[in-house]
């Protein structure tokens, strides 16, 4: 991942037990490591994964650069009942507040169905204004919407239940190709190694895989 660029809208494609959430974990400490930006997790399903991450509430958001010592944050929602208001809420504040930074979003299309709310589209519309990169962790190109399948300049992709020959037409046209390409080589790869661990990068602006 050393070709990430600062503020980045990033997709990270891949089913389960593809490796996706070590990875996650990885980027996590180079963006902190390498480019001294602290990451929050939106987590809504309690992963243990950031257990030791420091809990942190709405209004700590715009703190994040001062907690001292403390560089990885997880947010997890309080009503699990009236979960999106809250998203929506973290959104505004990352938004509004947020400089900087890295924000996970973990499992993104267990709570973004459907069309994007315009205050989720400003947060990405914004990114590089506001210097952060956004890393959407999902599981297929079927589970996403056209906007951040456009907006999101790479794709980090791993193996998938998509169909290489038979793709969501709401993928970008000028980029189909590669992805398609892409899924190709991780299945082949992946045959290869008896696992799932295979990934390519896709850099939509050179329509190339890294």
């Amino acid at each position: 991942m050393k070709e990430l660029r600062d503020s980045a809208a990033i997709l990270h494609v891949g089913m389960k037990r593809t490796g996706k959430t070590t990875a996650s974990l990885q980027m996590m400490v180079e963006f902190v490591e390498k480019q001294n930006k602290p990451v929050v997790v939106l987590d809504l399903g309690s992963h243990p994964s950031f257990d030791n991450f420091r809990r942190i509430t709405l209004d700590e958001l715009p703190k994040i650069h001062s907690l001292t010592g403390k560089k990885y944050f997880v947010y997890r929602p309080y009503e699990s009942l009236q979960v999106f208001p809250e998203i929506l809420e973290f959104c505004t504040m990352v938004s509004k507040y947020v400089r900087n930074a890295v924000v996970f979003f973990e499992d993104f299309t267990t709570y973004v169905e459907g069309n994007f709310h315009p205050i989720i589209k400003g947060l990405i519309l914004n990114s590089r204004n506001s210097c952060n990169d956004y890393v959407f962790n999902v599981h297929s190109f079927s589970d996403v919407g056209p906007f951040i399948l456009k907006h999101c300049e790479i794709y980090l992709v791993r193996e998938t239940i998509d169909d290489p020959n038979d793709l969501p037409a709401k993928i970008p046209y000028t980029i189909r190709p590669t992805v398609k390409q892409a899924l190709g080589l991780i299945l082949k790869e992946n045959q290869r190694n008896r696992n799932k661990y295979a990934y390519r990068i896709i850099y939509k602006e050179e329509n190339r895989i890294g």
